[in-house]
């Protein structure tokens, strides 16, 4: 058994691509099943969702639950991602592997957390993969899983191996004995097995392609460095020079080999190093915006079927009623209304968030409250070093504390226009607010669409913070 922290990224929809997916195809054979843990859902794309909305609505989580908004804000990623692989040797069986999933979210504090189990069938050797959402669902903690968590899964590991009759890392047994007695043990994967593979691979080659090949069909690619030269990146996304790889004589011929690889062809090892390391976050805020207009117009679409379906109908009787055979296959498949409504919540959340930047950004332009805090400091300090008997008898004193009493009244009468602006443009945010409509209340049509794909299709219109429309920053 080997138990493995692949690291944290910022975006499920990343992880969802990768592991849900073949590897360079939007295929998904070498999927053999999944399941979920502390969501709704089964569905592994629906999973995927459902875990990027609670993590992107933490702060919201925390203030319905009562948690203090104190502390550090987080700057690691959300997602964690872990696998557990059997030997070649053992042939576990669905509910085994499960179980063992179970029981290392357990072990490293994780039982509470959104998870989704992968499971592929790519590799000789049966193994799982475990996406967690580190944001807790129930309070919007993010849990940050200490340094160690590496030995809590080599402790379970073992005990695994021993449970089902077989040691297959004797290396580790000894580490945990030494560790037992106290002494300090720090197993490191040898680097030579990793090498002494690829060198092999490289001898039973006979040509770039093949040896491009055999690497991508043991959990390598090939691909270009920032130097234009050849490197790996596996399957965690870790880069390696496949000169270092290489003995002294194959490193001498090796470019000779590659001599039919079009290296411009090969992907660039940093870009895909991100995309399984931390994610594509960027191109999965553009597809959920694209899969909400998209998902709206299906849904109207649908609507206006169902009343048409039902005009017909109205007259028949209750025998020539009953559902077809495809009708009870529609109405069995899952129903992600649910999650459609946590996307247009979230969408609008980010437009609201921008709409209140923008007019933070303008007040801090006209009006400079910024400066005038400044003067008011400044008088203050003037003060203070004026308060004594020459600063009374020459006037400066109180001439300063005349000038400050009005840079006070003055910034007050800033920050009320401000606070009246400001309240303004949230009423007019909460008009559109999604969770108003659910609610029973009347919502506006809010327009979140990004500003390029307005102008693209001959739809573009002011914002609605332009000045003198929503709000007068001049009154």
């Amino acid at each position: 058994m080997i138990a493995r922290i692949a690291g944290r990224g910022f975006s499920f929809k990343g992880a969802g691509m990768y592991y849900l997916h073949d590897k360079e195809s939007q295929t998904s054979e070498r999927v053999d099943w999944t399941q979920t843990r502390n969501m709704p859902v089964q569905d592994p794309n629906a999973a995927v969702k459902w875990m990027a909305y609670t993590a992107s609505n933490a702060e919201r989580i925390k203030q319905e639950a009562g948690v203090p908004m104190t502390g550090r804000k987080r700057e690691k990623g959300t997602v964690y991602t872990f696998s557990l692989s059997w030997s070649p040797e053992e042939s576990p069986g669905k509910d085994r592997m499960v179980k063992a999933a179970d029981e290392t979210l357990e072990k490293l504090g994780l039982k509470e957390h959104e998870v989704l189990i992968v499971s592929h069938n790519d590799t000789p050797h049966k193994h799982i993969h475990c996406i967690v959402n580190l944001v807790n669902p129930k309070d919007g903690r993010m849990y940050d899983p200490d340094w160690g968590s590496k030995l809590k899964l080599s402790d379970w590991s073992l005990k695994h191996e021993f449970e089902n009759g077989k040691v297959y890392c004797e290396q580790r047994a000894e580490n945990n004995e030494e560790r037992k007695k106290g002494n300090r043990v720090r197993y490191q994967e040898p680097l030579h097995d990793r090498k002494a593979e690829i060198q092999e691979l490289y001898r039973q080659s006979d040509s770039g392609q093949s040896f491009r090949a055999a690497l991508e069909g043991n959990g390598y690619t090939l691909a270009t460095g920032n130097r234009r030269s050849f490197v790996l990146v596996d399957d965690y996304g870790k880069i390696y020079s496949l000169t270092r790889q290489l003995d002294n004589e194959q490193r001498k011929n090796h470019l000779q080999k590659l001599a039919d690889i079009d290296q411009a062809s090969l992907p660039l090892a940093q870009t895909m190093a991100e995309e399984r390391q931390y994610f594509d976050r960027d191109k999965y805020e553009a597809e959920q915006q694209q899969k909400i207009e998209d998902t709206a117009i299906e849904q109207e679409r649908k609507k206006v079927q169902v009343e048409k379906q039902q005009q017909k109908t109205a007259g028949k009787e209750k025998n020539d009623t009953t559902p077809s055979a495809k009708e009870k296959e529609e109405n069995t498949r899952y129903d992600d209304s649910h999650l459609v409504r946590l996307d247009r919540q979230r969408a609008w959340e980010q437009w609201a968030g921008r709409k209140r930047y923008a007019l933070e950004q303008q007040q801090e332009q006209v009006y400079k409250r910024g400066e005038q805090v400044e003067k008011i400091k400044t008088l203050e300090k003037q003060i203070a070093s004026n308060d004594n008997i020459f600063g009374k008898v020459s006037g400066k004193l109180q001439s300063l504390r005349e000038e400050i009493e009005a840079q006070k009244k003055t910034l007050a009468g800033i920050d009320h226009r401000m606070s009246e602006q400001t309240s303004s443009l949230e009423i007019q945010l909460q008009k559109t607010n999604p969770q108003k409509a659910q609610g029973g209340g009347k919502s506006q049509t809010m327009d979140f669409e990004p500003e390029k794909r307005r102008k693209a299709d001959g739809r573009e219109r002011p914002d609605q913070d332009q000045k003198g429309k929503n709000y007068n920053l001049d009154r």
